[in-house]
């Protein structure tokens, strides 16, 4: 029996894909809560994120979510999209994400949601992509991410494969990075070389969550 198959694992619910943390300590503590937003209500609001909802599943770009400006899509899924944006209060690059569904999302999506930001909040490793903030703009979910803008180590087995030395320095660090979600309670459980990013010092950060396992008895 593997540790997901255990009946004390708090799994994350049916499939809904998803896409798009440093230092050697472990975290408990919860992230915020993400919060659905009722139909009624974001009739009654501005109108930005319910829009913003429907731009995202027609492909367009919105201009601004909550305090980012959205400067060009970086990757899409299922469930979500990822975005760069320049955060307006700290004047950083951040890899915003946020759910296709908008304000209508599910209780699923959200739950999947949650679950990932409360995976990557509890790692504190170099080598896992870090999380600024978990927010709501008027009932469109979201989360700003550490920005890694060295591709993907997808892109690079493609294009050549590495050199033995580098590949073996390379494993050490993932195998490092997930021994730390092991101790921590987290099970990736997608972890493949899309999923492993590179900063611009060519640091590898393992991402995507969404699919993540926590184990309650690191809960409790």
């Amino acid at each position: 029996m593997t540790p997901e198959d255990s009946p004390h694992n708090r799994t994350v619910r049916p499939d809904v894909t998803a896409d798009h943390a440093g230092q050697q300590s472990t975290s408990s503590t919860p992230a915020p809560t993400i919060q659905s937003t009722s139909e009624a209500q974001l009739e009654h609001a501005s109108g930005t994120s319910d829009a913003l909802g429907q731009v995202d599943k027609k492909g367009r770009t919105p201009k601004r979510i909550a305090s980012y400006e959205i400067l060009n899509e970086i990757g899409r899924g299922g469930m979500g999209v990822v975005y760069k944006a320049q955060d307006s209060r700290l004047k950083r690059i951040v890899a915003l994400k946020v759910i296709l569904a908008g304000g209508h999302a599910g209780e699923v999506e959200l739950a999947r949601f949650q679950t990932e930001a409360e995976a990557v909040a509890r790692l504190k490793h170099q080598n896992f992509v870090q999380i600024y903030e978990v927010g709501s703009d008027e009932g469109l979910p979201f989360l700003a991410l550490e920005f890694c803008g060295g591709g993907s180590l997808e892109d690079r087995i493609a294009q050549s494969p590495l050199a033995p030395h580098e590949a073996a320095e390379l494993v050490a660090k993932l195998a490092d990075a997930m021994d730390h979600a092991h101790r921590a309670r987290v099970i990736h459980r997608d972890l493949k070389p899309a999923n492993v990013l590179f900063d611009d010092h060519g640091e590898p950060k393992i991402t995507d969550f969404g699919p993540a396992c926590l184990l309650l008895s690191q809960l409790q």
